[in-house]
């Protein structure tokens, strides 16, 4: 039951319904995502984690935690999602069209039932999809906006801790470009890759997260205040250009002292009035 569309099954259409069976192995972090027109899908949101646990959990023995977050790094094209879209629009009405003039056939639905099909449909003029002349653009997605959750700087999600304490961390590349993940304030470890345990944890403040990759870390409460986690490439850290944005978000200890918590703490050790809560440009 691999999905793939077109390679190991027809796709499911709308209308239809397909259930997936299988085994829940192997153990550890990973994730799902559409694969029909998946350049242009995974960039508009259809992935999602997929964790794969076990009652005797090898990582809790290691490093006790109770509280685990799970973080899926995206990267988007928000020009060329909305040209392939409307793109996709106009196709729509013309095949439809073309089904209710009964003249939708397989060349036109870019679908052959074998290689030796589609070999006799281009020799005698066929023009598959992807020929220059039938492409609504020339062009790759070159991402503009990049997200943590599917949320960009400032809306990206906190990660609490308390002193003492251990979270988990586990860490998803759902897009297309490469992260090179930096926290401020702490080493943590690197216990998990592609969900497999390692035999010897690794300790770090950086690590590369490349696409389709899964990592988890073990952050240990051991430095109380509230620290940066994000990507080390700023590039990746902007929204539409504007720093900061994208792939940041923040370490939060929960049970720091309240003179500690507040914003404007290192404000007023400056002598300034306020600090911005959200810059929107550097």
């Amino acid at each position: 039951m691999d999905g793939v569309p077109y390679v190991t099954q027809m796709p499911v259409m709308p209308g239809q319904e397909f259930v997936y069976e299988f085994t829940a192995e192997p153990y550890g972090t990973h994730f799902y995502h559409c694969h029909w027109g998946t350049l242009l899908h995974m960039q508009s949101g259809m992935y999602g984690s997929f964790i794969i646990e076990d009652p005797d959990d090898p990582i809790k023995k290691s490093f006790p935690y109770e509280r685990e977050y799970t973080l899926a790094y995206s990267a988007h094209d928000s020009n060329f999602i909305r040209n392939e879209l409307n793109a996709m629009l106009e196709r729509m009405k013309e095949r439809m069209y073309l089904m209710k003039n009964g003249r939708f056939n397989k060349e036109r639905f870019a679908t052959f039932n074998t290689k030796k099909e589609f070999v006799e449909a281009v020799n005698n003029g066929y023009l598959p999809p992807y020929v220059t002349n039938r492409r609504s653009l020339d062009e790759l997605p070159r991402p503009n906006w990049f997200t943590v959750n599917g949320k960009s700087y400032p809306m990206t999600p906190n990660l609490y801790i308390k002193e003492d304490e251990n979270i988990r961390v586990r860490l998803i590349n759902a897009g297309t470009e490469e992260h090179y993940l930096h926290l401020h304030g702490h080493d943590f470890w690197l216990v998990c890759n592609y969900g497999i345990p390692l035999k010897q944890p690794q300790q770090m403040n950086t690590l590369r997260l490349s696409p389709g990759k899964t990592l988890d870390i073990i952050i240990e409460g051991k430095n109380r205040g509230i620290w940066t986690f994000h990507d080390h490439d700023t590039r990746r850290v902007t929204n539409n250009g504007l720093y900061p944005g994208g792939n940041l978000l923040a370490l939060v200890y929960e049970d720091m002292p309240a003179e500690e918590a507040e914003l404007n703490m290192m404000a007023n050790k400056m002598g300034l009035p306020s600090l911005p809560i959200v810059a929107l440009d550097e």
